[in-house]
């Protein structure tokens, strides 16, 4: 007994000293310009490695992309210059170096292929077969071959395609400093990566971050002195360094990749059911005024009498927005960059009873929701391939209409009162849904969520007298206790995230207008206002909200 008692005194001991790692740590995304996020991680194990990740909605009309032009009549393909002075004599407003190159005085021979708007600055070779195409349409793809991609309007290459479908491959044992590039899985954001070279990372290290920051393909660029992330300090404006590049300072390099955007721009639009029998619509921009509200008109059946609608963004300057027909149908009108629909499209059922709500997790995908007059969820997919699915019924003894809300591809949260008027929530993730877990929390109506993050989700409800606010911090955290952020309501909240660091609730009050409040990451929660103003005398269903701008790793 004495023995093993030393023993286990020795092995606390040895757990104490031993060297405490800690774990890769992957900081939340930044919204930084029109269709363009900035990252950052760290980790310690098995070495210090600092990694820097820029991420690019290719779906944004706003984004444009850029590399290296050729030196003309001098010799070789290009003239060396630095990722800061590439940014700023192209008046771009994020850049990383790519290709590997030689230099003959201030020359570079680059080696792989690179194109840049069509023209072919650089051949194709077998070293360095690697390439990253984007074409006119900025579609990205990853090839592996070694011609001179014609046709396609912009192409770097690099040596190893270390992120293959998701699995990460290559050398794990030469370290140095890194640039990568991969592809989200639904092809819709371009990653681009830099790992600091002061302890360095491997090839494999390499397609890990690159996995971590949400490529499922991926490649090595370029790396050692060379390796150098950028970003303009406001559009068009000085080069800021945001790694610490190996030599000290930025190297002058044969080729550079970048992208153009716009100021960021936050769009939230909301919508009610009307007294003129209308489901009424208006936005604000950047925090601006409000429009006036605008009429987007009913299914010819007229809408049902106390469900409000739903709305959805899958995409920047798209949104689909849904109701309740007047018999018991939902019905679908688009939005698509300024200009509705002009006709209302019936998505069948015949047995809706309340809200519906909807959810996107990319810009192929919607899911909407909807509870029968059995109390039991409904859902009805669609997809870009295959259009409108079926109805499918997921059970279920629901107490108010459902609330969706999608934090990352392929996850889908449902939120709903259940029987006793209490809070429930039921997961849809790797492809099944879970059961209907009760939070216990007491619900009035209907509640709605949101996600700023991947790893932050909130819901809203009403209480008897005020309004309710319960956030998740993500899979370790988990739920915090319900908050009471005031207010009141007459009828069902809406909230929307336009940006990482932003949520704004929307209520409508008996005193005809829509109020607001929003919560911001540095400062917590603003005060209530009614900027959104006169509600026009909604007549049932609350106020639905959403926002193009926020993608959330997708978009509310």
């Amino acid at each position: 007994m004495k023995t093993n008692i030393i023993f286990l005194i020795i092995s606390a001991l040895l757990m104490l000293i031993a060297p405490a790692y800690a774990e890769r740590i992957i900081n939340e995304w930044s919204y930084v310009y029109d269709g363009l996020w900035y990252a950052t991680g760290s980790d310690t194990s098995p070495r210090l490695m600092n990694a820097y990740a820029l991420r690019i909605d290719l779906a944004n009309p706003n984004i444009s992309l850029k590399s290296t032009n050729t030196n003309g009549d001098l010799p070789l393909d290009t003239t060396v210059r630095s990722t800061p002075t590439f940014l700023e004599g192209q008046s771009l407003e994020a850049a990383i170096n790519t290709n590997f190159f030689t230099r003959t005085d201030g020359n570079a021979d680059v080696l792989g292929v690179l194109r840049r708007n069509n023209v072919l600055v650089s051949a194709g070779e077998a070293t360095y077969p690697i390439q990253l195409r984007i074409n006119a349409d900025k579609i990205a793809s990853i090839v592996e071959g070694t011609g001179d991609a014609s046709g396609i309007h912009t192409v770097a290459a690099g040596d190893v395609w270390n992120l293959v479908n998701g699995t990460a491959s290559g050398d794990n044992n030469n370290i140095d400093a890194r640039t990568g590039a991969g592809i989200s899985k639904n092809e819709r954001f371009l990653i681009l990566l830099v790992v600091d070279g002061n302890e360095g990372a491997t090839i494999l290290d390499t397609a890990n971050w690159l996995k971590d920051f949400g490529a499922w393909n991926g490649l090595n660029l370029a790396g050692g002195q060379s390796s150098c992330m950028v970003r303009s300090e406001f559009v068009d404006g000085p080069a800021v360094v945001l790694n610490n590049p190996l030599a000290g300072s930025p190297k002058k390099v044969g080729a550079n990749l970048g992208v153009n955007t716009i100021e960021r721009v936050t769009r939230q639009d909301i919508f009610i059911k009307g007294e003129n029998g209308s489901i009424n619509h208006k936005y604000c921009v950047d925090g601006n005024e409000w429009t006036s509200w605008e009429v987007i008109g009913a299914p010819s059946v007229g809408l049902a009498s106390t469900a409000g609608p739903a709305a959805v963004s899958r995409m920047p300057g798209r949104i689909d927005v849904f109701c309740v027909g007047a018999d018991r149908n939902l019905y679908t009108k688009s939005y698509i960059n300024g200009i509705w629909s002009t006709s209302w499209t019936s998505l069948g059922n015949g047995d809706i009873s309340g809200n519906p709500d909807v959810c996107s997790w990319d810009s192929n995908r919607i899911d909407v929701f909807c509870r029968n007059t059995s109390n039991q969820l409904m859902q009805k997919a669609w997809t870009e391939a295959g259009g409108w699915g079926v109805w499918v019924n997921r059970g279920g003894t629901l107490g108010s209409g459902p609330s969706a809300v999608s934090r990352e591809p392929g996850h889908i949260d449902v939120f709903a009162a259940n029987a006793n008027d209490q809070l429930m929530q039921k997961t849809y993730s790797n492809g099944s849904w879970g059961e209907w877990v009760n939070h216990g929390d007491p619900i009035v109506g209907v509640p709605d969520a949101c996600a700023r993050t991947n790893k932050k989700m909130s819901v809203f409800w009403r209480a008897n007298s005020t309004i309710m606010h319960k956030r998740w911090r993500g899979p370790l955290a988990g739920w915090d206790a319900a908050e009471d952020i005031g207010g009141s309501g007459c009828d069902h909240v809406g909230a929307t995230s336009p940006d990482p660091d932003v949520i704004t609730v929307f209520v409508p009050r008996s005193d005809g207008n829509i109020w607001s409040r929003q919560w911001r990451n540095r400062s917590g929660w603003m005060r209530w206002t009614c900027e959104p103003g006169y509600d026009k005398g909604t007549t049932g269903g609350g106020v639905d909200a959403c926002s193009w701008t926020n993608d959330a790793g997708t978009h509310q």
